[in-house]
C-alpha cells in the first residue's frame, strides 16, 4: 500500500538516517518530482512562524552546488523538510570502497564546494540580510552528480533559527570551535583533552546565535558534556565561517589521501607533500589549522589559492623552466618540427571545437532552444580552409541537420523556443488560442508571447504560491495581484479593473463572471467580468478551503474553486473534507456532494455540462464520482486505493489512474481509455484531437486514436505544463527555463496516400514509382499514389511469417515472404500476383555499394568495410535490424526495421561518415527519401548537402 505523508508525498523508499530521523526518497503526488524528505522526530520550541519565516530564506537559496528546499511541515509530531533530489552517490561511499580520487578531481571539486560555501556564508539572505554557515561538511555531505560535478547536502533548517542540541557536529571533520574549544592567540594555552571516537555519524551539540563582526552570520558554537570542565577557564569559542573551512580542509584530506583526520586537530598527521602537490598540501593544512585566526578567513579566500595552483604550482614553474631551457638547446630541432606540429595540433583543435561545438547544440535542442541549436550547430561547421581546417566533420552535419529538423515530416508539437522566465516558475497558464502565457514567476505574474519568447508584462502578485491567474479571454487576464484581484488588457496594456484580495481564481466559460476567494477565507466574491463590480458575497458559514503552513512553498492545487459554464454554479472544496455546489441564483437550490469529516485532504473537479465530475483523495484512499446536475444523482463513480486525477470542463471529463488516462461518459460512467503510458501518469492535459501527457521523464503526444505520435525528454525540472491550440509549454518547478513547442504539419509533402486504419509493418514503393506496397503479417495491401486500393491479399493463417523483404532480379521488385516453416511466397510487386512458391532459401546477409560492404549484426546495427580492401571503416550502432542499403549519387542510406520503432534510416556519405538519422523512413526512390508515420500518407523529402543545410541555416 502506498505511504503517503501530509497527503502530499509519496514515499518510495527509505535512503538513509540520522540522529535526528530518518531519510526517504519521496515523489510530490501533484508535481510529479522526486524530492528527499528529511523526517526529523526531535521536539521544537521554535515558533511556527519563526520556522516558516526562516525556511522561507533557505527556499531562497539558489546555486547550482546546493539543493533547494522545497517545503517545511509537521504531522504527527515529525517535522518534515522536502528538499531537491540529487541523483548520484555521496562521496562516503566510494571512500568506504576503498576508492582513492585524483588530484585534479579533488581541487576541481574543492573549487566547487568553495564556491557553494562563499554565496552560503554572503550576508545577502532573507530580511535582515544574513549569512548562514552549514556546520557539517563531510565526504558523506557531498553528492557526486552523474556530470561529475559535487553537491553540498543535509541542510538542517534548524541552523537558520536559533533552535537548541541540532548543531551537527562529525569527528574528524567538525573544528575545535564545534567542540567548544578556542585555540585563538587571545584565548591563552587552549589546552584541553579531545576523546578520540570512531564513529562517523553527526554528534549533536548546541546552537548559539551571534556575529562577526559587521557581517551578520548564523554562528553555532557548542559544548560537549564530557569536556565543559576543562574549557571553563577559557572564553567560549562560537562556531562561525572559518569552522566550515576546517571541515572543508578536513573533507579534502579524506579525498586525497583516504584517510579521516584525527578528532584532535592538534594531532592531525600532514598530508605529504611527496605524494601530494605541496602547495595542495599547504591550503589544506592552512584551512584545517587549530587557530581559526591562522586559517582562511572565508571560503573565496581559499577558492582564490586553489584557482593560482596552476600558475603558482612549483612542479609547473620547472617544467617551464626545463622547457626554456630545451628551446635554447636545441633550436634548430624545434623549429624544423615546429611546422608539423601546428599544423597537426591546428587540425586537432578544430576537430575538437567541432566536437564541443556539435555537444552545445544537441544540449540545446534537447532543451528546445532551436535557434541556440542552430548557432552552435552552425560554429561546428566550420568552412574548409587548407590544411589547417579539416573537411566538415560528422559531428556538425548530424547536430546541423538535427537542429534544422528537415528529416522531420512527421504532424505534431516540435520545438520552437526556449526561454528564461525572471526567477523560478510555480504556476502557468495559457491563453485559449495559445498567442500568450502568464507564469508565476517568484513574486511576479510574467505574461510571455509564446511567438516572440519576449515578456509583454509583468506585474506584483500576492504573496503566495497559491495566487492563481486565469485567462477570460485571449486579450483579458485576471490575476490574484498584490492587494487584491485584477483584471489586465493584454493587447491595450492596461488594467481593466481591482477587486478584494484574492489567491485562488475561477472564472465561467462564456467569460461573464469571475469568482475569487482569498487563502482560506470564509467567503467567496463573485464579480461581473466585464467591470469588475461585485455581484454576490457567498458566505461559507465558517467552513474554509485547506491551506499550508507556509503558502509560499508551491501551490500542491489540493483545493478547487469552479464556476459553471453561464457562472450559475459555483463549486467549492473544503477543508473539513466536504465539496458543496452552490446556486448562485437560489442557494435554496444548492446541493452537498461530500459530506463534512470524509477524511480527504486533496480535491480536484469541475463542471461538463449539466454534469459535475470530483475526486477526493488522502493519504491511502482517492474516490471519484459524477453527477448529474439537474436529477441530483450520482450517475457513475467508485473507490480506489490509488490516487486519482481528474479534469472536467467544456472539453469533456477525464480521470487519469496510474499509468492510464481514459475519458468518462457522464451520463452512464462509463470509461474508454484513450492513452496508456509506460511509466506513471503525472500531468495531462486535453487540448482538442491532441493529448498531452507528462510522466517522469518523459513528455508524450497521442491523438484522439491512442497513438502516441512524438515523445521528447523530460527535462529535470520541468514539472509543469500547458498545452493550448497549436502551442505547448513545459518547464518551471524548480527552474526559471521554459520550452515552446509549436505544432508543425507537412501534409504538402505528402505523395501517398492510402487508409490510415490499415495497420501494416513497412511500405515500399513499386509500380516504377507510381504505386506504394503496404505489408503486414496477416497480408498486404497495393494502393496507387492517390489512395485507391488495387489490390489486396491475405497471407496463409495458419504459417507463421518470419520475414518479409523486396528482393530485385532484372530491374524487377518482387516482395519475398519466408515462413517459420522454411516454406517461401513471392509476389510481383507491381500486381500482387503470386509468382512462385516453394522451399524457401538463404536470406541475404550483406550488402554492398560502390564504396562499402555491409554486414547487418544479429543483435542490431552493422559493421561497414571498404569495398576494396575489405578493410573495417565503422561500427553503426543501432538497435534496428538492417533491411536494405541503398546507395543513391553521393550518399548510402541504411534502412532498419525495430519491433518498437518500426522502420527508419541512417543516411551516410561516401566517407562512411553518418549525416542524419531519419526516423520513419521507409524506402529511398531515386534521390528522394520517403517517410510513413502511419498515418495514411508516404512523405517525401530531397537529400540535402551541406552547402545547402548552411545556407538553411543562414536565412531569417
Amino acid at each position: 500500500m502506498l505511504q503517503i505523508i501530509g497527503s502530499t508525498y509519496e514515499i518510495i523508499g527509505k535512503i538513509g538516517s540520522g540522529g535526528g530521523g530518518n531519510i526517504y526518497l519521496a515523489r510530490h503526488l501533484r508535481l510529479g518530482i522526486k524530492v528527499v524528505l528529511k523526517a526529523d522526530k526531535r521536539k521544537t520550541s521554535t515558533r511556527q512562524e519563526l520556522l516558516c519565516r526562516e525556511v522561507d530564506v533557505l527556499k531562497e537559496l539558489h546555486h547550482p552546488y546546493i539543493p533547494g528546499v522545497y517545503d517545511y511541515f509537521t504531522e504527527n509530531g515529525i517535522t518534515y523538510t522536502a528538499m531537491d533530489y540529487i541523483e548520484g552517490e555521496s562521496l562516503d561511499k566510494p571512500l568506504k570502497r576503498g576508492e582513492r580520487f585524483s588530484q585534479p578531481q579533488v581541487i576541481a571539486w574543492a573549487i566547487q564546494l568553495l564556491e557553494a560555501l562563499a554565496y552560503l556564508h554572503s550576508p545577502i539572505h532573507g530580511e535582515p540580510p544574513r549569512g548562514y554557515i552549514h556546520s557539517d561538511i563531510k565526504p558523506s555531505n557531498l553528492m557526486l552528480t552523474p556530470k561529475g560535478n559535487i553537491c553540498l547536502i543535509d541542510f538542517n533548517i534548524s541552523l537558520a533559527v536559533g533552535e537548541d542540541n541540532l548543531i551537527g557536529c562529525s569527528p574528524g571533520y567538525a573544528s575545535p570551535e564545534h567542540y567548544g574549544y578556542d585555540y585563538s592567540i587571545h584565548s591563552g594555552s587552549g589546552k584541553s583533552e579531545m576523546l578520540e571516537e570512531d564513529n562517523e555519524e553527526t554528534e549533536v551539540m548546541e546552537k548559539e546565535e551571534t556575529s562577526e563582526g559587521d557581517i551578520p552570520t548564523e554562528m553555532l558554537s557548542s559544548f560537549s558534556s564530557h569536556s565543559a570542565s576543562s574549557v571553563s577557564e577559557k572564553r567560549r569559542a562560537s562556531v562561525d565561517v572559518r569552522s566550515d573551512i576546517y571541515s572543508v580542509g578536513a573533507t579534502l584530506y579524506h579525498l586525497l589521501s583516504g584517510v579521516r583526520p584525527a578528532k584532535n586537530a592538534k594531532e592531525v598527521v600532514p598530508l605529504s607533500d611527496k605524494e601530494f602537490s605541496p602547495a595542495v598540501v599547504r591550503i589544506i593544512t592552512k584551512a584545517m589549522a587549530p587557530n581559526p585566526d591562522l586559517r582562511y578567513q572565508t571560503a573565496r579566500e581559499m577558492q582564490a589559492d586553489f584557482l593560482a595552483l596552476r600558475k603558482n604550482d612549483i612542479r609547473l614553474l620547472q617544467w617551464k623552466k626545463n622547457r626554456k631551457k630545451a628551446a635554447i638547446v636545441f633550436p634548430l630541432l624545434l623549429a624544423a618540427g615546429v611546422f608539423i606540429a601546428f599544423t597537426g595540433y591546428s587540425r586537432i583543435q578544430n576537430v575538437e571545437k567541432s566536437k564541443k561545438y556539435a555537444q552545445l547544440s544537441q544540449d540545446a535542442l534537447e532543451e528546445g532552444d532551436i535557434d541556440a541549436a542552430v548557432t552552435y550547430a552552425s560554429e561546428a561547421l566550420p568552412k574548409p580552409d587548407g590544411i589547417f581546417t579539416p573537411g566538415y566533420g560528422e559531428e556538425g552535419q548530424k547536430s546541423l541537420t538535427a537542429a534544422l529538423g528537415i528529416y522531420d515530416l512527421s504532424d505534431g508539437f516540435k520545438p520552437y523556443k526556449a526561454v528564461k522566465m525572471p526567477e523560478k516558475v510555480s504556476y502557468m497558464e495559457i491563453a485559449p488560442d495559445g498567442s500568450s502565457a502568464v507564469m508565476l514567476s517568484g513574486k511576479e505574474f510574467v505574461i510571455l508571447d509564446t511567438e516572440t519568447g519576449e515578456i509583454l508584462a509583468d506585474f506584483p502578485a500576492e504573496v503566495s504560491e497559491l495566487s492563481e491567474a486565469k485567462y477570460l479571454d485571449n486579450e483579458t487576464l485576471i490575476y490574484a495581484g498584490d492587494g487584491g484581484i485584477r483584471a489586465y488588457d493584454i493587447k491595450e496594456k492596461k488594467e481593466l479593473w481591482a477587486g478584494n484580495p484574492a489567491t485562488s481564481v475561477s472564472v465561467s466559460a462564456d467569460g461573464s463572471r469571475v469568482a475569487a476567494i482569498y487563502r482560506d477565507g470564509t467567503y467567496a466574491t463573485i464579480y461581473d467580468a466585464s467591470d469588475g463590480e461585485e455581484i454576490y458575497i457567498v458566505d461559507f458559514t465558517g467552513k474554509h478551503q485547506s491551506a499550508t503552513v507556509n503558502s509560499e512553498f508551491a501551490n500542491a492545487k489540493d483545493n478547487f474553486v469552479e464556476l459553471n459554464a453561464d457562472g450559475s454554479l459555483l463549486g467549492v472544496s473544503f477543508a473539513d473534507g466536504s465539496i458543496h455546489i452552490i446556486n448562485l441564483n437560489n442557494e435554496a437550490e444548492s446541493l452537498t456532494v461530500l459530506d463534512t469529516g470524509s477524511g480527504y485532504t486533496h480535491f480536484e473537479g469541475g463542471f461538463y455540462g449539466k454534469h459535475f465530475a470530483f475526486s477526493a483523495s488522502d493519504d491511502s484512499t482517492s474516490m471519484f464520482a459524477v453527477i448529474d446536475l439537474d436529477t441530483k444523482s450520482q450517475t457513475g463513480g467508485f473507490d480506489s486505493e490509488t490516487p486519482l486525477s481528474v479534469q472536467s470542463d467544456e472539453k469533456g471529463i477525464y480521470i487519469q489512474m496510474d499509468n492510464i488516462l481514459s475519458k468518462v461518459d457522464p451520463a452512464t460512467g462509463e470509461q474508454k481509455a484513450i492513452a496508456t503510458t509506460e511509466d506513471k501518469i503525472q500531468h495531462f492535459s486535453i487540448n482538442g484531437s491532441n493529448i498531452l501527457i507528462t510522466t517522469e521523464t518523459k513528455i508524450q503526444f497521442f491523438n484522439e486514436q491512442g497513438v502516441m505520435m512524438a515523445e521528447y525528454r523530460k527535462q529535470k525540472q520541468e514539472y509543469l505544463t500547458a498545452a493550448a491550440s497549436e502551442t505547448v509549454l513545459a518547464g518551471g518547478g524548480d527552474s526559471e527555463n521554459i520550452r515552446i513547442l509549436k505544432y508543425e504539419e507537412h501534409k504538402d509533402t505528402a505523395v501517398f496516400f492510402y487508409d490510415p486504419d490499415y495497420l501494416h509493418d513497412f511500405a515500399k514503393v513499386c509500380g516504377k514509382g507510381e504505386k506504394i506496397l503496404l505489408f503486414s503479417d496477416k497480408g498486404f495491401r497495393l494502393y496507387d499514389r492517390s489512395g485507391n486500393l488495387l489490390c489486396e491479399e491475405k497471407l496463409s493463417d495458419s504459417k507463421e511469417v518470419k520475414v518479409a523483404y523486396f528482393v530485385y532480379v532484372e530491374g524487377k521488385a518482387y516482395l519475398e515472404v519466408t515462413y517459420s516453416d522454411g516454406t517461401m511466397e513471392k509476389y510481383r510487386a507491381e500486381d500482387g500476383q503470386l509468382e512462385e512458391e516453394g522451399e524457401a532459401e538463404g536470406i541475404q546477409q550483406e550488402f554492398y555499394t560502390d564504396e562499402f560492404h555491409i554486414e547487418p549484426l544479429e543483435q542490431g546495427g552493422a559493421v561497414i568495410y571498404d569495398a576494396r580492401s575489405d578493410r573495417k571503416l565503422r561500427d553503426i550502432e543501432s538497435e534496428g535490424c538492417l533491411t536494405e542499403a541503398v546507395q543513391t549519387g553521393d550518399y548510402v542510406v541504411l534502412q532498419f526495421s525495430d519491433q518498437d520503432n518500426g522502420t527508419f534510416g541512417i543516411l551516410l556519405d561516401t566517407e562512411g561518415q553518418i549525416l542524419a538519422e531519419l526516423p520513419g523512413l521507409c524506402d529511398v526512390a531515386g534521390k528522394k527519401l520517403l517517410f510513413d508515420y502511419s498515418g495514411g500518407e508516404i512523405r517525401e523529402s530531397s537529400i540535402y548537402s551541406v552547402e545547402e543545410l548552411i545556407k538553411m541555416a543562414e536565412s531569417p
